[in-house]
């Protein structure tokens, strides 16, 4: 990384850019929140939902090696089109709602997830939470947008290198796709459906016992 990037992002995390006092009021805010809540209430976060509805989660892997990260551009261009592929197959040609995490201003992080989300607007906060690097409790803010899948690309190339933090969900919210460095968590209404997409697309999950 260069210094004068080096530098920017230090300058964005003291600024606190990322950072809002409050969620929009509005009615699609309100609508938003209703949805989610009722599906799934935890935290739009991969861990949290996995730790909650394990019997409707599954893993995919995106890079084709074991590896986490893609080494060409033949394999990127693959993690890409797995995570397309499962995307589309979910959302049947509808809007998708994408959901990026934020961080406070005191973490280098802070404003990746919402610059990678043009359009976005501020959705809510949670609840503080410590980070173990003597930073303190540290809130996460979440923006979201309403996106056709086509248009998810570069954001999906921004998670798979760990430049943003986001979960994209139905237009009903009622499946969830969490992208990450390495693959991505998906929620499904019910386990049925859950095992028939890990059928789908077997030969991309885990060979892990735990499906991690």
């Amino acid at each position: 990384m260069s210094l004068v990037l080096y530098a920017r992002i230090l300058r964005r995390a003291v600024d606190g850019r990322a950072t809002f006092r409050r969620g929009e009021v509005s009615q699609r805010a309100a609508a938003l929140s209703r949805a989610w809540d009722e599906h799934w209430a935890e935290e739009p976060l991969g861990h949290a939902l996995r730790d909650a509805h394990r019997d409707r989660w599954v893993r995919f892997r995106s890079p084709p090696k074991a590896g986490r990260y893609a080494d060409s551009d033949a394999e990127h261009a693959e993690v890409l089109r797995r995570h397309l592929t499962v995307i589309q197959m979910l959302a049947e040609d509808t809007p998708v709602w994408v959901i990026a995490r934020d961080w406070d201003g005191r973490t280098v992080e802070s404003g990746w997830s919402r610059d990678a989300v043009p359009g976005r607007w501020p959705w809510r906060r949670s609840h503080d939470f410590a980070v173990p690097d003597e930073l303190g409790p540290v809130g996460s803010f979440y923006w979201v947008r309403s996106s056709t899948v086509e248009a998810l690309a570069s954001l999906l190339r921004d998670a798979a290198v760990d430049r943003a933090r986001v979960t994209i969900g139905g237009n009903d919210l009622s499946w969830v796709y969490a992208p990450y460095d390495g693959g991505a968590d998906v929620f499904l209404p019910t386990q049925v459906q859950r095992d028939d997409l890990r059928r789908r697309y077997l030969r991309w999950t885990s060979t892990r016992r735990d499906g991690l």
